[in-house]
Formats: structure tokens, sequence, C-alpha cells
């Protein structure tokens, strides 16, 4: 049987972030005010407050994904959403996240190709080890599982990255419109909003994508939940 398109998983994706939209709203709005927080202080910041505001957003945003991806898991299988299971997916999600940029630092550092490959293979390991981690088979761990999974359908699968590595690129780009467009809010702000809407969006893709291949692979029972 012939895998699902990147267009299918898109459009699904929409269709949840329209039927969840009060969900999923607290999270483009805290994106929006975190963009809005650094065109305010573009220029202002001291190098000790640029990282120490780097951090405390980068882990704002771990968050912000970790409750993305237990939204759209809850209506994507038959795993209830709920806020503690939030809570204790962000130390999991911060600790594989931690491995895999090991992993790709060290394949970089032996070779680009092997840095390359690690992306490629295992780029969704966090997000396995908190949403799909109980379909591991015998001594598989979630590293093999990922793999696994993202080459059952590889097409697609490259169409995601594809559209992540874009959306990696536009969403550092609010602060350059900021300063192109003369310090213009309303202009970056809309751009903001854009950006957060698809990211929500892309999130949904991914978790689509491996809800798809992780059940096919594992030929377990997990029908979709029937909005």
């Amino acid at each position: 049987m012939e895998g699902k398109k990147f267009s299918d998983f898109f459009y699904q994706s929409v269709e949840l972030f329209k039927n969840n939209f009060k969900m999923i709203f607290p999270v483009i709005l805290i994106l929006v005010l975190i963009d809005l927080y650094s065109m305010m202080t573009v220029g202002y910041q001291s190098d000790a407050h640029n990282i120490v505001s780097t951090i405390a957003e980068a882990f704002i945003e771990v968050i912000l994904t970790v409750y993305l991806i237990n939204i759209f898991l809850s209506k994507l299988t038959t795993i209830p959403f709920s806020l503690a299971k939030c809570f204790w997916d962000i130390p999991t999600y911060l600790f594989y996240e931690l491995a895999f940029g090991i992993c790709a630092l060290l394949g970089a550092l032996l070779f680009i190709v092997p840095g390359i490959l690690v992306y490629v293979f295992y780029a969704m390991v966090p997000v396995v080890a908190i949403a799909f981690d109980h379909y591991e088979k015998d001594d598989e761990g979630v590293f093999a599982l990922t793999k696994r999974s993202v080459m059952s359908n590889k097409g697609a699968y490259i169409a995601i990255l594809v559209v992540g590595i874009f959306l990696g690129v536009v969403g550092q780009a609010t602060e350059k419109i900021f300063l192109i467009s003369g310090n213009n809010y309303a202009v970056a702000g809309a751009f903001s909003l854009l950006t957060a809407i698809f990211i929500c969006i892309y999130t949904g893709i991914i978790i689509s994508f491996l809800a798809d291949s992780i059940k096919g692979n594992t030929q377990i029972e997990t029908d979709l939940v029937e909005e």
C-alpha cells in the first residue's frame, strides 16, 4: 500500500489546528510575545543579558513544543491529553534533544556526511521519545524506532525535513524584518504571527506523520480518535 503524501499530513494538521484552536492559541500568543520582546530590546542588551534571554526563550519554546505535541497526540491516538504528562515529558524531551545534538555534533566533527545522516535519521528522536516510546519492540531503543519509522515513508519525510529547515530559517528572520521595516512593530508582528501559526501546524504534521508511520510499522492497534 502506497504511503501518504506530505499534503495528506498537512491537511490533517490544518484540520486539527482549526478544531483545537482554543488550546493552541496560547502557544501562538506566547511565541509572538517572545518575538516582540526581542524586537523591543534589540541593540540594548548586554552580552550577559543576551545569553540569559536566549536560554530562557529556548526553555519556554521546549515547554510549548511539548504542550503542542501532547495536544496533537491526544487527537491522533487514544492517549488522553494531560498537563501532568506534559510536565513529565519536558525533561525527557530535553534529554533526547541533548543526546541528538551530541550525536549530530560528533558526526559533523568526524565527517560532514555522518553529521547530515544523523540529522536525517534522528531529527525526530525527542518527539518519538515522549510520544511513541511505548511502541518500541524488544531490545529496540528510541533511536532505532525513530529511524525505522521515518524511513518507512521517505518521500513525505524528506518533504517534512525540508519544510522544517525552511521554517527554522524564517523563524530567525523576525528581528531582521523589524530592522528592515524601520522598526515597524505591525509588519514584524504580522510576520511573527504567521510564523507562529505555521510552527504549530508543522508540529501537527510531524505528529500526524509519526502516528501513521509508527502504527503502520508496529502493527499495534491504535486507531485515530474519531472527531
